[in-house]
């Protein structure tokens, strides 16, 4: 404990004497450190933290795995104990086009990763179809021989 206690310095002394421990306590590293965590971390607001999340929704021109990066990262604050329930039904709700939404809502027994299978198989062929749509009209491009007619030449 002598050691910490030397490492903290001046200010985390100051700190450590404004504590309201007992003797035993303070002998204790473990019940130190979640003093100065109380202190350090601030509390979060839970029910904000679930607005924020149920709030996500999909942006035009989002790729789905960047949405579902973002849904990752802000579910682990809410404190929800279900977290693939609560990221599918967010998956459900949010996602962008409303194709994918209405295809989802088919399922009666949607998982989450059947949820993310579907939303990466539908927005995987729809980059498809617009290479195929772009390879076609550069195809459509290619012009057709011309008849000159005085000189009787093709070109």
């Amino acid at each position: 404990m002598a050691a910490f206690l030397n490492l903290i310095g001046e200010d985390g002394l100051d700190l450590f004497n404004s504590f309201s421990l007992t003797d035993e306590e303070a002998a204790i590293l473990k019940i130190v450190k979640e003093k100065f965590d109380e202190y350090c971390c601030p509390k979060k607001n839970v029910i904000f933290e679930r607005f924020k999340f149920n709030s996500i929704i999909q942006k035009q021109g989002q790729s789905f795995d960047t949405f579902l990066t973002d849904l990752r990262k802000a579910i682990k604050t809410t404190e929800y104990r279900d977290q693939d329930h609560m990221i599918r039904d967010r998956i459900v709700i949010g996602i962008f086009k409303k194709y994918t939404q209405k295809r989802l809502l088919r399922e009666s027994d949607l998982t989450l990763d059947t949820a993310i299978k579907v939303c990466r198989a539908v927005e995987a062929s729809k980059s498809q179809c617009k290479m195929l749509q772009s390879e076609a009209i550069s195809v459509s491009a290619v012009r057709k021989e011309k008849d000159y007619h005085v000189c009787g030449c093709r070109m």
